[in-house]
């Protein structure tokens, strides 16, 4: 598509990375939401872990295009925020802004999400079965959300 082309159905090259983000975050949260379903506490982190995942794994591509803070952009905040309700709520608490849930919901994402980078650039170079180690950490990071009362 041209340049000119693409401008009659976007303001800017903003625009379309916003657009583009939004699509890939609905997806993402689509998936994380569907996978943990009506899991409760420690099951609903495995399947969260799980699913963030699968997810990142199965298009490395889309999942780069999801912001690290997409509540800064007005388009991503409905969508991050109906995720961090899901989360919440799923792991007992009353919601995101409940006592301990957003410590919770952090230290969930940062385990997901330092580990899959990680992975996806290569940064796991010794010679041990990787997975053996992403089962590790959710059973550790599964267990661990217990640490934060709802």
């Amino acid at each position: 598509m041209k340049t000119p082309s693409l401008y009659k159905h976007v303001a800017s090259a903003s625009e379309l990375s916003s657009l583009v983000a939004e699509r890939a975050l609905t997806q993402f949260a689509d998936a994380l939401t569907l996978a943990v379903g009506d899991a409760q506490r420690t099951e609903a982190a495995r399947r969260f872990l799980h699913a963030y995942r699968s997810f990142a794994i199965s298009d490395p591509h889309l999942f780069s295009l999801i912001p690290l803070q997409p509540g800064n952009d007005p388009r991503l905040r409905p969508i991050a925020q109906r995720l961090m309700r899901s989360m919440a709520t799923a792991l007992g608490f009353t919601g995101p802004t409940a006592p301990g849930a957003l410590h919770a919901l952090r230290f969930l994402r940062s385990c997901a999400d330092g580990f899959v980078r990680l992975e996806l650039a290569g940064g796991f170079g010794e010679p041990i079965d990787v997975n053996e180690s992403w089962d590790r950490l959710v059973e550790a990071t599964s267990k661990s959300t217990l640490l934060y009362p709802a």
